[in-house]
């Protein structure tokens, strides 16, 4: 069984953590995130992912590592 909210490391797709940061329920489990790693970041530039990705970059409690193989 998978609990995500007792986990070091949660992988997820960005829609579901911007669910998870969005959440009142989940406030508390949010203030506890300590480092975030973005990969394919550079979706950020298409319409509907972009969207998604703008959340994430706003709502983020933390410090954020953004990685992508096609940006410099």
């Amino acid at each position: 069984r998978i609990r995500p909210f007792s986990t070091r490391i949660l992988v997820t797709v960005p829609q579901c953590l911007e669910i998870l940061f969005l959440s009142p329920d989940h406030r508390e489990w949010v203030e506890k995130i300590k480092y975030i790693i973005f990969d394919e970041v550079h979706t950020i530039f298409e319409l509907e992912q972009g969207k998604v990705w703008e959340h994430l970059l706003l709502f983020a409690p933390c410090s954020i590592l953004a990685l992508s193989a096609t940006l410099s």
